[in-house]
């Protein structure tokens, strides 16, 4: 699946997982794995997503906790399945409840910062966020860093803001490594230093982030 000491194969990886279910059908570590070869291709298809969301359904069934979360995701983005945010914050909810998963806490976080399905409540979503992020979770603490860069629910604080950048950045996140490039460029909390914002900006251009793409695009058209 993986290509881990081995050529990447998808469909000998999927002829491995088939089988191993048919030996066990209550293998729901075989099932999500199953489904992750249809879902992580780079380009999946509709059916593709189709048949992955089926797959993590079956686990999810068996109470897989790697399961629930994907059809959760699957669920919240509308893949393989209609999008339905209420089944998904339910879930989410649950998983959130049984092991305090990062990514299932900071998709609640999402839930009551952006009104999908409950009432927006950014309080709510500062603290599923804040747990998140002492998690590990790094697009919590770009949230967070948001939040206090914006002062959306929280006052405006933009050293608090970096340092939740700057945490995200460290843990992978290039839309964090982004905003502290706006920062720089700007001279928001921190010294006006347009080559640091350039560079940042091309660190997370390289990892294809969208935003800072534009931002070098913009500034290459100023001159």
């Amino acid at each position: 699946l993986n290509g881990y000491g081995c050529n990447q194969d998808m469909d000998l990886a999927r002829s491995c997982f088939k089988q191993a279910i048919s030996i066990d059908d209550k293998n729901a570590t075989a099932m999500v794995n199953l489904g992750n070869t249809y879902d992580s291709t780079l380009y999946p298809s509709a059916d593709d997503k189709k048949k992955a969301y089926k797959w993590y359904k079956r686990a999810a069934e068996l109470q897989d906790a790697k399961g629930l979360f994907n059809v959760a995701n699957c669920l919240h983005y509308g893949n393989g399945v209609k999008k339905n945010h209420k089944k998904a914050f339910k879930i989410f909810k649950k998983i959130y409840k049984d092991s305090r998963d990062a990514e299932a806490t900071f998709h609640l976080g999402l839930y009551y910062q952006e009104g999908l399905w409950v009432k927006k409540n950014l309080k709510k979503a500062h603290k599923y966020y804040s747990e998140a992020a002492k998690m590990g979770d790094a697009y919590s603490n770009t949230h967070l860093g948001v939040m206090y860069a914006t002062g959306n629910g929280v006052k405006k604080d933009l050293k608090e803001a970096m340092k939740y950048y700057k945490k995200a950045a460290r843990l992978g996140d290039t839309l964090a490594v982004t905003n502290i490039a706006y920062m720089y460029e700007k001279g928001e909390g921190v010294k006006k230093d347009k080559k640091k914002a350039i560079q940042l900006y091309q660190k997370a251009a390289a990892q294809d982030e969208e935003y800072a793409i534009k931002a070098l695009k913009r500034i290459r058209k100023k001159g």
